[in-house]
């Protein structure tokens, strides 16, 4: 799968206003997490968005970093690509804020000593109904219905801590478009079962937001991305951006 790396971007924007090669396969509908190629693709298509309004102190030292190595300032970037970075670089804002940034640490790979991509982490089809879990019915794009929490951890390929906002939405789902400008958001889904057993998940989703940048009515599905509390699956030593957990 390609995958557009934003260092690439950077290093390219530092020079000059160029275009850079892409995917041309790449059709936002929900199959991948690469929201740096959708974000890139809408930069392209000049779409319009504000910018994120965040300071310098409140930016991880991981993007400071990358952005140092390249010569470029936070403030300089236009709203996409300030976007694009965050995700690229393991990070994902919480419901309800602009500035609570959560670093995501995404799993080793086989036999990797580093972690798999952000655009990598999306539980896929595949993995949905490999884990024999059920598709809510009569609906025009896939919806989880019958899964339980072992179930779904089987496909965590990230782990998150902190996550304080509840969400009571799907779990999983498919669905995208070419045009659609995402706002990925990590929450939490918590709860019991009948059997007495209860279980705490996070997902990222997204809201779509309108080319000037406020959040649509319509909220079309994402293929979100499944992640475990990182106790769970780390002992912590995992870091963001696409490096090892555990």
């Amino acid at each position: 799968m390609h995958c557009l790396t934003f260092f690439t971007l950077l290093a390219v924007l530092s020079i000059a206003d160029a275009a850079i090669p892409s995917d041309a396969s790449f059709v936002y509908d929900g199959t991948s997490s690469d929201l740096v190629q959708q974000f890139y693709n809408l930069h392209v298509a000049r779409t319009k968005v504000p910018t994120l309004g965040l300071a310098s102190a409140q930016l991880p030292t991981a993007v400071t970093e990358r952005l140092s190595d390249v010569a470029v300032e936070f403030d300089a970037l236009p709203g996409l690509l300030q976007r694009a970075l965050l995700w690229d670089s393991g990070y994902v804002v919480q419901r309800g804020s602009t500035s609570n940034l959560t670093a995501i640490r995404t799993a080793c790979g086989a036999g990797a000593t580093t972690g798999v991509t952000m655009a990598e982490i999306a539980l896929t089809y595949a993995d949905y109904v490999g884990a024999k879990c059920t598709l809510e019915p009569n609906c025009s794009v896939h919806r989880n219905h019958d899964c339980t929490g072992d179930q779904f951890g089987r496909g965590a390929r990230c782990a998150a801590t902190n996550v304080d906002v509840w969400s009571g939405e799907a779990l999983w789902s498919t669905g995208g478009g070419p045009t659609l400008l995402p706002h990925p958001i990590i929450v939490r889904h918590e709860w019991d079962t009948p059997e007495g057993g209860h279980y705490r998940m996070y997902g990222i989703h997204a809201r779509y937001l309108s080319n000037g940048g406020r959040q649509r009515g319509d909220h079309h599905p994402l293929r979100r991305a499944r992640c475990e509390p990182q106790a769970v699956v780390s002992t912590g030593k995992g870091q963001a951006g696409g490096r090892a957990v555990g």
